[in-house]
């Protein structure tokens, strides 16, 4: 059986750091809160004008150490970012600047969750084309470009408050003679996208060019809203986590990789999943939510830490901007 697994994850985290107490100062918040209720002690920011690209490139240089870029057949790049331009493909830059110049390639903006959908294109494409024996993945994120577009004391902005900067990028082989490790299953996607106009950044686009405010902005929602969206989030979680889970015939999951959640909603996930703090990669408290990279920076957390045991089964699973959902069951043989 031809199987497609992820062998390397290499990251890249600028050396920025804010922490829970520079947060409460700049936003109000209570550090308390920051870190009992958000669950991240400190965070990863870039430089003024480092962008999500300037990220990705570091990581997807990281993940080539040691291995000759020609042998690369297929990369992808997803962010969830502002992009260097308006009107720009980014992909291109990366491309030529790994020196990746025979690989095709591909370019996912779907938020946070844009990682998952890139590791199911990229197993696809491997499957389909004999030809693409390797593919790159890299998620990257980079919202502290600008003072003004991370916007702190915006009050309605809370959820910006945990977005970090710095990108994963992992390395997926296909092989149908050895026994890749990690090795990719089933993917589920569930999709509500019925509020999609509720966060945008106002101006800069077609409908919008001469808006004057051009940082991100997201609704504000009332305690009984923020509830029921909070049940609604969980449960979209554990339907696409079990159905992956149930399609690839197997039991568990063992362990949870994840986008980085808020610390009451990743126990809450874990319980009804049956797991505990001990069986995920909760990377928030020193890193936050790195949107598009979250998950590769977990899978490598979890790697580094050989918390991935032979015989297992690890669930992916991601949202993007709280309209999709989305899990892979990783299988370690």
């Amino acid at each position: 059986m031809t199987r497609v697994g992820i062998t390397k994850v290499a990251r890249h985290l600028p050396p920025g750091r804010m922490t829970a107490a520079d947060m409460a100062r700049r936003t109000g918040l209570d550090e308390a809160k920051i870190r009992d209720e958000i669950g991240m002690l400190e965070k990863p920011i870039g430089a003024p004008g480092e962008s999500a690209l300037d990220h990705a490139l570091k990581a997807g240089q990281a993940l080539l150490e040691g291995l000759d870029p020609k042998s690369i057949d297929l990369l992808i790049y997803a962010s969830g970012s502002m992009p260097d331009h308006p009107l720009w493909w980014g992909i291109y830059k990366l491309h030529e600047l790994l020196g990746l110049h025979h690989a095709r390639f591909l370019e996912l903006h779907y938020g946070c969750i844009g990682s998952l959908h890139a590791l199911e294109a990229a197993k696809s494409y491997m499957l389909a084309n004999p030809a693409i024996k390797r593919a790159i993945v890299i998620g990257a994120e980079g919202y502290h470009f600008d003072e003004a577009f991370a916007d702190y004391a915006y009050a309605d902005n809370e959820p910006m408050y945990i977005f970090a900067d710095g990108a994963a990028a992992a390395l997926l082989e296909r092989s149908s003679e050895v026994e890749l490790p990690n090795y990719l299953g089933s993917f589920k996607f569930l999709v509500d996208s019925s509020k999609h106009a509720e966060a945008a950044v106002p101006g800069g686009g077609a409908k919008d060019y001469q808006a004057a405010d051009r940082a991100l902005r997201l609704p504000a929602q009332d305690a009984r809203e923020l509830k029921r969206f909070g049940i609604r989030y969980i449960q979209n979680y554990l339907s696409v986590t079990r159905e992956a889970i149930a399609l690839d015939g197997r039991e568990g999951p063992d362990f949870l990789i994840s986008s980085q959640l808020k610390l009451p909603l990743a126990r809450i996930l874990l319980a009804k999943l049956g797991l505990t703090m001990q069986e995920t990669a909760y990377t928030m408290p020193k890193w936050g939510h790195v949107g598009t990279a979250d998950i590769l920076l977990a899978l490598g957390e979890a790697m580094e830490q050989g918390q991935l045991k032979p015989g297992s089964t690890a669930a992916i699973v991601s949202s993007g901007v709280s309209f999709s959902w989305g899990a892979a069951t990783l299988i370690i043989p």
